[in-house]
């Protein structure tokens, strides 16, 4: 069981270091270093590889499909009616969540982008975007969200950019240009702050 713990290990180690964008192979992992008896601070070493080859990885696949295409006509709803342009949210890095109410994962995402838009609140504007209608959005109770939400019933931003499914979060410089793509729970605030860092004006 051991050498096949191990040799799982490594399999899933290979994997992450070539930029893997895994939250399940990390929890793999991480249950593989308990049962081996495997120092704990080296599963966080490689879980700090791992993010950062995932960040490159992303990097490198949003500039193969956006280059330096703007987001700046993306427009939504808030969930009184009102419609607001990203253009509205001036010299702020934008995080846009594609999520949904029914959907876990995205519900799970919530606290951690309640988090990062609490510490960056002076530079970072989360947006939480969902198809479904503003009716079906005010139901949900729990978690609390405590960023910007809109509504897009036709799903007509989502498609534009091209997401095949959710939770996905879009990170876009205050220009508009986008400069991560991926999981929202991938945006850790080390990697963040770099970005507002880069970015911010």
């Amino acid at each position: 069981k051991a050498k096949g713990a191990d040799y799982a290990r490594q399999v899933i180690e290979l994997q992450l270091s070539k930029g893997t964008n895994s939250l399940l192979l990390l929890k793999q992992l991480k249950s593989i270093y308990v049962q081996l008896n495997l120092p704990e601070d080296g599963f966080s070493k490689i879980q700090q590889k791992a993010s950062l080859a995932a960040r490159q990885k992303t990097a490198s696949a949003v500039k193969a499909k956006y280059g330096s295409t703007s987001a700046k006509d993306i427009l939504l709803k808030n969930l009184s009616g009102e419609t607001v342009s990203l253009l509205s949210f001036k010299n702020k890095v934008v995080v846009l969540d594609f999520w949904a109410t029914w959907c876990g994962p995205c519900r799970q995402s919530i606290p951690h982008l309640n988090a990062l838009q609490a510490k960056f609140k002076d530079h970072l504007v989360v947006v939480g975007l969902s198809d479904e209608t503003p009716e079906g959005m005010r139901k949900m109770a729990s978690p609390r969200v405590d960023y910007y939400v809109g509504t897009d019933p036709q799903a007509r931003t989502r498609t534009a950019v091209e997401v095949q499914g959710i939770p996905h979060a879009m990170l876009l410089d205050p220009e508009g240009i986008v400069r991560f793509e991926g999981q929202p729970l991938y945006l850790d605030e080390r990697g963040l702050e770099e970005l507002i860092a880069k970015y911010s004006k």
